[in-house]
Formats: structure tokens, C-alpha cells, sequence
């Protein structure tokens, strides 16, 4: 192949601009990789139902916390609910800005079941626990 000395800009320009598009896709596919460090309010929603799972006598090593973002897990929950089976627990949620964690237990030996702590985002205090058998 004979190369004059147009084609070489065109290849160089060629190289140059899958340098750069290799570039930003590594950087892109390790920022989608990287582990998001969650904030400080949500930290502290944690530590404040994480506190609470051991004061009923949980053990969390046996448990699996999971933050629930949005309450999308617990509006799912609830759709799924026939007409009266949650009231006392939904009247003491309603109109609170509240922050539901939900504890998975990791084994049959864990103590009950699975785990709803919701804490009030406001006051960072514990509103109420539901729990299952």
C-alpha cells in the first residue's frame, strides 16, 4: 500500500479520534462500575434502624438491610395489601416524610421474619416496626 502524504494526515486524524472515543469509554464504563458512596442522611437513616434491629434483638449479621430509595419497594408491597390488613401502620405513616429500610433475614434460623423499619427523614427517629413471621 502506498501511502502519500494525505493519507497520512487522514490516518493520523483517524488514530487520533479512536485514541480519544477509547478513552472516554473506559472512563465511562469505570464511573458505572465505581460504587456510589451513599450520603450522610441516608448513613444516618442506617445507624438510626440498624440501632433499632438490635434493640428488638436481631442479630444483623443474620440480616440483610436494604435501603429502600423512593419506597418503591414498600408502595409494591402495599398495592398488593387488601383494604384494611395495614391501617394502624399506614395511619402512623401518613403525611410523614419517612424513609423505610427492609431487613431480609439471611437464614430460617433468624429471629422472626422479615423487617420493616421506617424512620421519619425530619427527625431521624424510628416511627414504627413491622415485622413478619
Amino acid at each position: 500500500m502506498i501511502v502519500t502524504i494525505e493519507n497520512k494526515e487522514q490516518v493520523l486524524r483517524v488514530l487520533i479520534l479512536i485514541m480519544l472515543l477509547g478513552t472516554f469509554c473506559c472512563y465511562f464504563v469505570t464511573m458505572g462500575c465505581r460504587r456510589h458512596e451513599p450520603s450522610d442522611a441516608t448513613k444516618k437513616i442506617l445507624g438510626v434502624s440498624n440501632a433499632k434491629i438490635r434493640e428488638l434483638g436481631y442479630d444483623l449479621r443474620n440480616m440483610t438491610p436494604q435501603y429502600d430509595a423512593g419506597n418503591r419497594r414498600w408502595k409494591k408491597y402495599t398495592e398488593s395489601l387488601s383494604d384494611g390488613d395495614m391501617d394502624s401502620t399506614m395511619a402512623l405513616l401518613q403525611e410523614r416524610d419517612f424513609q423505610g429500610v427492609y431487613y431480609a433475614p439471611k437464614g430460617k434460623s433468624t429471629l422472626g421474619g422479615d423487617v420493616w423499619v421506617f424512620v421519619d427523614r425530619d427527625t431521624n427517629e424510628v416511627i414504627t416496626v413491622l415485622r413478619f413471621k
